[in-house]
């Protein structure tokens, strides 16, 4: 029995899988014209022929031998064909194909759509079976969350496309126009970084799913559970690639803008230059300017907000510093030794908040992932409630982490708190190491 060889099958198949542009093109003509119910589920040859001169406008005459040698092309993997009836019907590989395509072109990304659904998966996970749970929910949402950031992706592709071709005719640019594509790449930034938001939960799934892996009878599903968690780390590697591409797209288009107003303030400046001196006339010894040009007065309309200082200045009524006497300053011995107290006070809470620091870091080399929010308490705890070293800590590890090479941070919308400080809560945050 020979071993199914993916590369060797459709190398031998692939003219017939995947067919040249025109012959191609073919399928997708009849596909929408199914669409528009124009023809139904079963059509005749001349339907087909019909396409293929829609596709092939260059033929002019009738191609018999052509035309039949694209249709029996097209019969091996994407039209049955009825011998008795003479009619056709698409395959399932070509319903699927088109179908596939369509999904790819027309899908509009939809952040508060995959919110939705991603809430509905982490509930189910909970509620059903995993095997249950991956077949009927997993399997139909990783579909749909690829087609919608693929569509992402392909928006910015879109956008970019517009922006150059905008620019293709230096006469014709629209500023405002321009502007707006630049706009459109900042709401598809924020987009992405709502989306990113919602995936930061799928560490919550990871979690349940490793618990779920850990149990000796469910080591059968290790292979599923390792695609599931993959998929999700695939998605955010994904998001951030598409929030990267816009933040390196942005400055060259807005410096490509800056430069276009600045040739364009040239232009018309040597335009109004040249209109002023060629319609100016002299009347009496004196330029009197175009009727077009509004007259305006030049010179200060307000008074100035400095002072000025006249030459007639007695500057013998300005007292001489030596005749100034200085006050010696008060000392004041418990201010100076509060003083002191708070300040050796700062430098033990900036020492310990370093040492938290430095422990954090530790955990993050051996761990790979920390929860901030359980480390946040755990601190807490040990400085007995003092909220200042907790909030000092948290501020230098936002800043030390955000854009880190390294690391990255993850905030949920889930909110953790202590029984001890039922009044202090913080959003769930995780640390973890880039791969």
């Amino acid at each position: 029995m020979s071993i199914f060889n993916f590369y060797t099958e459709i190398e031998n198949e692939f003219e017939f899988l995947l067919p040249e542009r025109n012959v191609g093109l073919v399928i997708f003509h009849l596909f929408q014209k199914l669409k528009n119910k124009d023809i139904s589920a079963t059509f005749t040859e001349d339907e087909i022929v019909k396409s293929i001169r829609e596709v092939r406008k260059d033929i002019k005459t009738e191609q018999k031998e052509q035309f039949n040698q694209t249709i029996k092309s097209l019969q091996k993997y994407y039209l049955w064909r009825d011998e008795e009836k003479r009619v056709y019907r698409f395959r399932p590989y070509a319903i699927k194909l088109c179908e596939a395509i369509n999904e790819i072109l027309f899908e509009n990304f939809n952040p508060t759509e995959i919110q939705k659904d991603f809430k509905l998966l982490l509930n189910e996970l909970k509620e059903k079976q995993f095997e249950q749970w991956y077949e009927y929910f997993f399997s139909k949402y990783s579909d749909k969350v690829g087609t919608q950031i693929s569509a992402l992706d392909r928006q910015i592709f879109m956008e970019v496309s517009e922006f150059r071709q905008k620019i293709s005719d230096d006469e014709t640019y629209d500023i405002v126009v321009l502007k707006n594509i630049v706009e459109k790449l900042e709401e598809i930034r924020k987009k992405t970084d709502e989306l990113n938001v919602a995936f930061d939960s799928s560490y919550e799934i990871n979690r349940f799913l490793m618990d779920f892996l850990s149990e000796p009878k469910n080591a059968t599903y290790t292979e599923k559970v390792n695609r599931v968690i993959n998929f999700f780390k695939d998605v955010r590697e994904n998001l951030k690639i598409i929030s990267k591409k816009i933040d390196s797209l942005k400055p060259k288009l807005n410096e490509y803008i800056r430069d276009i107003n600045r040739k364009d303030f040239y232009k018309k400046f040597k335009a109004f230059i040249k209109f002023t001196l060629d319609t100016s006339i002299i009347e009496k010894g004196e330029i009197a300017l175009p009727q077009e040009i509004s007259r305006c007065a030049i010179g200060m309309s307000s008074k100035p907000r400095f002072i000025i200082i006249k030459e007639s200045l007695d500057i013998e009524n300005i007292h001489s510093p030596r005749n100034m006497r200085l006050q010696a300053p008060q000392y004041n011995k418990e201010k100076a030794i509060e003083k002191l107290h708070n300040e050796n006070e700062r430098l033990l809470l900036n020492k310990r908040v370093k040492g938290y620091l430095r422990e954090l870091e530790s955990k993050l080399e051996k761990t790979k992932e920390v929860d901030f929010s359980i480390y946040f308490f755990d601190i807490l705890n040990r400085e007995k409630g003092n909220i200042n070293v907790v909030v000092k800590l948290a501020y230098l590890v936002m800043n030390k982490y955000n854009r880190h090479q390294e690391f990255g941070i993850s905030i949920t919308g889930e909110k953790i708190s202590n029984h001890k400080y039922p009044s202090i809560s913080v959003w769930q945050t995780i640390i973890y190491k880039k791969i």
